[in-house]
């Protein structure tokens, strides 16, 4: 059996036509892709580079060569790409902050007004190796309050916490020399999970930063706010624990 390179998704997101999965999946939906032909509806369907990709009859290339970034991203940027409504709301995304090529995306997220670090690919296998759970990649965050944390309270984040029927509970909880500042290791990604157990515990967040993934720590990398480090496939995966 000839062997299959890439899925149809992250295809059709190298081609820097689409603006996310959302999108893709609509048009999936739609019979608007076909692949040598042949409409196709399935996002994880696999194909070669070199077989016959068409949105709407119109011939797809996709970019083939692979990109590895780090970027320390500051507060006030989405890290996804802009919507119409996004930018009627003035807002701003990461992205303006590389140079353009609209095949790029993040692995996982950071909540528009977190800073710190975040990784930018265009390899969706990566990409998919990262964020699977199963993986357990840790993420470390320096959140800065604006009261101090006391022990009882701690010990509740510690112990863990239910919201929407989710049990989220950090893999370890440091208060630093400033009882403000606090370390919190996870290894998993749900939506605003910091800042919703915060809030749970009555404590307001005047500051979250994303300070460490895996080996990947913003002391060492030494990237200013804002900037980025470009690097390779293989310094990812060392740094994050995982293999090919």
């Amino acid at each position: 059996m000839t062997k299959r390179q890439i899925r149809l998704h992250q295809y059709l997101i190298r081609t820097g036509k689409f603006n996310n999965k959302q999108e893709i999946l609509e048009i999936l939906k739609n019979g608007e892709v076909t692949v040598n032909n042949k409409t196709i509806h399935t996002p994880d369907y696999h194909l070669k580079f070199s077989d016959d990709v068409k949105y709407k009859n119109e011939k797809l290339i996709a970019e083939r060569k692979n990109k590895y970034i780090i970027l320390n991203k500051p507060q006030g940027y989405l890290s996804s790409r802009l919507t119409r409504e996004d930018i009627k709301l003035n807002k701003k995304t990461l992205f303006s902050l590389l140079e353009e090529d609209s095949t790029l995306f993040c692995i996982g997220r950071l909540d528009e007004n977190t800073e710190g670090l975040i990784i930018i690919t265009n390899d969706g296998k990566l990409s998919h190796k990262v964020a699977n759970p199963k993986f357990k990649v840790k993420k470390t965050y320096l959140i800065e309050l604006t009261e101090e944390l006391d022990n009882k309270s701690k010990a509740t984040l510690e112990k863990g916490i239910e919201i929407n029927n989710q049990q989220l509970k950090p893999l370890e909880v440091k208060i630093g020399s400033n009882t403000k500042r606090i370390l919190i290791v996870l290894d998993e990604g749900k939506k605003r999970e910091i800042r919703l157990m915060f809030e749970k515990i009555d404590y307001e967040i005047n500051k979250l930063t994303r300070i460490k993934i895996g080996n990947l720590d913003l002391s060492n990398l030494k990237i200013g706010l804002g900037k980025t480090l470009i690097v390779s496939k293989e310094f990812i995966l060392e740094n994050l624990g995982l293999s090919e």
